[in-house]
């Protein structure tokens, strides 16, 4: 992804077009020209975007007014400087758009520069690059209830530094339904008022504004929820409540204490970035369902990663279109539609990359109460690493933290309460893994534990298993994993691979082998019950080479000569943990 803003440009004049182009790239502003609507319509469909020229008098059947009206249909809103002269009614549909920027028609090159570089540092927002597949999901879908109009005001007052109790309670006493929900909850034993709170502005005075808006689009989502969970089995709704609650509670208690972020923004966001599993639960049927269990069984696998490989979308990425579509502030449509990237995205800031970084814990976690997996272990120890061996007894206290507040939270909102008991193991095994979580033991063909100068120092961080017969090549990518602190064991044969298969968490292969192929490498490994990630490495990426390869149980394929960059943001993607691809310059220049 270029690190440059992006602007696409849809101008009736190319010449003028291809100027502003021009003029923007001196100023490390990528333009992205369009000449026809197919064009345009592309361009902003399957990338981010920052901003959007357009003019509104174009060749062809519809302005460009028009045109972002049917992109506002599909759930697409970029940024928009629209430049033409327009009417008192065409004025009044821009600003329903929330178009950020106007010109008039005759408006020079400079002047469309100088407007673009303003808009562009004044930007809050970027197009969340959302799959099409993800947004027609959201679309179709029959039993998404919309949110109250007033409750998507209430909910921008996460954005308002400058909101007032008073404007807050005014609002949420134009919706009595929201108005006794509200009083409801502030009046239960969780609160421990000794009189009870029968006006909306006692309880947003008692509360405070982010825990009155955290409550209020808490209990709101939750019943919003009812449409989906009716139509699912019954397993998948006690699993989405109890785990939607445990990731919300444990990524506020991290934001709180080591983040030092809002944790009830925290907690919406951590309720609001699996929405979506509930969307394709529903709109994909038992195809869908039988994916969740089986990530449910399997420790090696990732729920994000499957689901993009099978349906070209993630439920991170259904979560934000549904967010889209109820017209929930931009930020956090942001935040949700990113949360399983392990680099920020170019237009995130520092605190929404904190934002994100406890949202992935809560997900780590409530993956571990599923079941307690070396693999889920290391892709939670590898997010709180972050925070240094200092900070060991802040996290455990922040799990525990988590645990009791998904009790509180589960009794508080009426929603199937978890298993204390079972929580409470799950807590202690974590807390018992420390730093070393267990590894399974692995020998070579001649039943000797691997040479140790096969693996890196870092005990406790996941193993690459790396099968290819170069030496040449088995040392560079050595070079490559071992720098950013993963153990690598490296092997010539598929017997050697299959004996230390039970190691790894991850598997690089080669395609063409010394008297064999990586295929049947693969398929071997998978008939043992291998069920981690394998990536084959190849400069032969001919269908039927890729296609023995997937049909043998190939996870991702990364085209030799090896590119660093993009092997460990494969690897980084199907580990669920976080490499610095910079850690990698001093390997290679050895």
């Amino acid at each position: 992804m270029s690190n440059r803003r992006i602007v696409a440009i849809f101008l009736a004049d190319r010449e003028r077009a291809r100027q502003l182009a021009t003029e923007l790239t001196s100023d490390n502003i990528e333009p992205l020209l369009s000449e026809t609507m197919e064009d345009f319509h592309r361009a902003v469909n399957y990338q981010r975007i920052d901003l959007v020229a357009i003019d509104n008098d174009l060749p062809g059947f519809l302005t460009g007014l028009e045109i972002l009206e049917r992109l506002n249909g599909d759930l697409l809103s970029p940024p928009t400087l629209l430049i033409g002269n327009l009417n008192p009614e065409m004025k009044a549909r821009a600003a329903k758009l929330g178009i950020e920027s106007r010109l008039a028609a005759g408006a020079d090159v400079v002047a469309l520069k100088a407007e673009i570089s303003k808009v562009l540092s004044n930007a809050a927002r970027a197009l969340v690059g959302i799959p099409p597949a993800a947004r027609k999901l959201v679309l179709q879908a029959d039993v998404i209830r919309p949110l109250p109009q007033v409750l998507v005001k209430i909910a921008g007052y996460l954005d308002n530094d400058r909101a007032s109790i008073v404007e807050l309670a005014k609002d949420i006493a134009v919706d009595p339904k929201i108005t006794t929900e509200l009083l409801k909850i502030t009046n239960s034993t969780s609160f421990g008022l000794r009189s009870k709170v029968t006006k909306a502005f006692d309880a947003v005075n008692f509360l405070g504004i982010r825990r009155t808006v955290s409550l209020v689009i808490t209990s709101s989502v939750i019943q919003s929820q009812s449409g989906m969970l009716k139509a699912l089995p019954d397993w998948i709704c006690k699993w989405y409540q109890q785990r939607s609650v445990l990731i919300a509670s444990t990524a506020s208690a991290f934001a709180k204490r080591l983040e030092k972020v809002s944790p009830d923004t925290t907690h919406i966001l951590g309720l609001l970035q699996d929405l979506g599993i509930l969307v394709m639960a529903h709109g994909l049927g038992t195809r869908y369902q039988q994916l969740i269990e089986r990530v449910r069984a399997v420790g090696h696998l990732r729920l994000d990663v499957l689901e993009k490989q099978q349906f070209e979308m993630t439920h991170a990425d259904v979560s934000a279109a549904l967010l889209l579509k109820w017209a929930l502030p931009q930020s956090l449509v942001s935040m949700v539609a990113n949360h399983h990237e392990s680099a920020a995205p170019v237009a995130c800031s520092k605190t929404e990359e904190r934002f994100i970084h406890v949202m992935r814990i809560g997900e780590a976690v409530a993956n571990l109460s599923d079941k307690f997996f070396p693999q889920r272990y290391q892709a939670l120890a590898g997010l709180t690493h972050s925070y240094g061996p200092g900070n060991d007894q802040n996290c455990k206290e922040c799990l525990a933290e988590g645990v009791a507040k998904t009790v509180e939270a589960s009794q508080l909102f009426n929603i199937p309460t978890p298993d204390e008991a079972a929580l409470a193991e799950i807590l202690e095994k974590i807390q018992a893994a420390g730093s070393e979580p267990p590894q399974p033991e692995g020998t070579d063909d001649n039943g000797e534990s691997p040479n140790a100068a096969e693996q890196s120092v870092a005990a406790n961080s996941p193993v690459v298993l790396v099968i290819d017969d170069e030496d040449a090549t088995l040392e560079m990518i050595k070079g490559i994993v071992t720098a950013v602190g993963l153990q690598v064991v490296a092997c010539k044969t598929g017997g050697q691979a299959k004996n230390n298969a039970a190691r790894a968490s991850a598997v690089l292969c080669d395609f063409h082998l010394d008297g064999e192929q990586g295929s049947d490498v693969i398929r071997d490994l998978r008939q043992n019950q291998f069920a981690g990630p394998v990536i084959v490495m190849s400069s032969d990426r001919t269908r039927g080479v890729v296609t023995r390869c997937i049909e043998a149980g190939m996870t991702d394929f990364v085209q030799k000569p090896i590119d660093p960059t993009i092997l460990l943001q494969k690897l980084s993607r199907h580990l669920g943990i976080v490499l610095d691809p910079n850690s990698t310059e001093n390997a290679e220049e050895r």
